[in-house]
């Protein structure tokens, strides 16, 4: 197989199971959302014909170090033998110069030994959504019967513990959890877990407000400064915080890997949909933003059409007051998510007054470690 000579390192989100999930989360950004094009298709699994083409299609565009995310809903009510077939045929079709990552964003609740060995077999990084101590993850994690999950998650992550799997944790930044960070934050690393990430949870009503358990700017904001102490640690961090080591990295000089802390968003990566459709962004998997079916069109040409252009736009024109802001250079005006609704776009980010808050905390406690003005 040969690389492609135009398009490298893009990266992917597959959707096996599209927005399927075995939980009812309070703050589900997919459920019984309107936009939403596969709210009334029954089955959603992606068959072997639409793995192997994407396979197919994606691999030869990856350059020399693919990286496939695989989330959901829930990725894993694909089924194990699904993703044992996945790996049966990236080894057929991937060049043999390539070194492939995988990672996958998972509930965890349908994880047991077989799971877990499978992961550890194939170097598989495991994202498991976690929101802290009991009372807070069952806060909003709730299984169909309303019940909180928190007890099944641990167990599930001494499942993947003990069979050497490699874990990380998504923990969200919501009504609740945001009132707490240290114990959010002392929770987790109490429990083993080295690698989190934050994510803040903003959803909107029909009417346009912030639904209930949405953070607000000012309690992001004081999160973010709360979170960071700890984990900066009078400069010697122990544990890895995905948007902190990012940050770090920029303020080196190197180019962010998040996609919110980029100029632009488009062509970093994409979202590949169970019946091989393609979309710019996982907020994003809407009508208007379909790109097209990489079984119908090569992905090739998808990533380098007319509709990625108009989404790569959407960022770039926030408020200019934006280009003023001294904390530019990192935010990058933030993520378009959370200047959406519906339809339109507002001029600047919901949260940015809590990244306000936020870089003014960390970013000279940052600078006088790295020696710079």
């Amino acid at each position: 197989m040969a690389l492609h000579p135009v398009i490298q390192n893009l990266g992917v989100l597959v959707k096996p199971a599209s927005a399927r999930c075995n939980l009812a989360c309070t703050y589900c950004f997919y459920h019984e959302r309107e936009s939403d094009p596969y709210a009334r298709v029954g089955s959603r699994r992606m068959s072997e014909s639409v793995l192997e083409r994407f396979l197919a299609e994606y691999l030869p565009l990856a350059g020399l170090q693919p990286t496939l995310g695989w989330q959901g809903g829930e990725p894993l009510l694909a089924g194990l033998k699904f993703f044992e077939r996945m790996v049966e045929l990236q080894e057929e079709l991937r060049d043999r110069s390539q070194t492939i990552s995988h990672a996958i964003q998972t509930n965890g609740t349908l994880i047991d030994d077989d799971w877990a060995r499978f992961f550890h077999d194939h170097r598989m990084l495991v994202g498991l959504s976690i929101d802290g101590p009991p009372d807070l993850h069952d806060a909003y994690r709730l299984d169909s019967a309303g019940r909180g999950t928190h007890a099944r998650l641990m167990e599930v992550a001494e499942t993947l513990f003990r069979n050497g799997a490699e874990v990380n944790v998504l923990c969200t930044v919501n009504r609740a959890t945001a009132r707490k960070p240290e114990a959010v934050f002392r929770y987790l690393v109490a429990q083993g877990f080295q690698w989190l990430q934050f994510i803040p949870v903003v959803e909107r009503l029909p009417n346009g407000q912030p639904a209930p358990f949405s953070v607000t700017p000012a309690q992001y904001g004081e999160f973010l400064k709360r979170i960071f102490d700890l984990w900066w640690n009078d400069g010697t961090p122990q544990v890895s915080v995905r948007l902190f080591d990012e940050i770090v990295s920029a303020a080196m000089g190197h180019p962010p890997m998040m996609c919110q802390l980029r100029e632009a968003c488009g062509g970093i990566y994409v979202v590949v949909e169970y019946n091989g459709d393609v979309y710019p962004c996982d907020f994003f998997v809407e009508e208007r933003w379909r790109l097209g079916n990489l079984t119908e069109t090569p992905l090739a040409e998808l990533v380098n059409g007319e509709v990625l252009r108009r989404f790569a736009e959407i960022k770039p024109r926030a408020t200019s007051a934006c280009d003023s802001c001294p904390y530019l250079t990192f935010c990058q005006r933030g993520c378009p998510h959370y200047r959406a609704i519906g339809d339109r776009f507002l001029d600047r980010d919901y949260l940015c007054e809590g990244y306000r808050r936020f870089y003014a905390h960390a970013l000279p406690k940052l600078a006088a470690k790295l020696g710079r003005k």
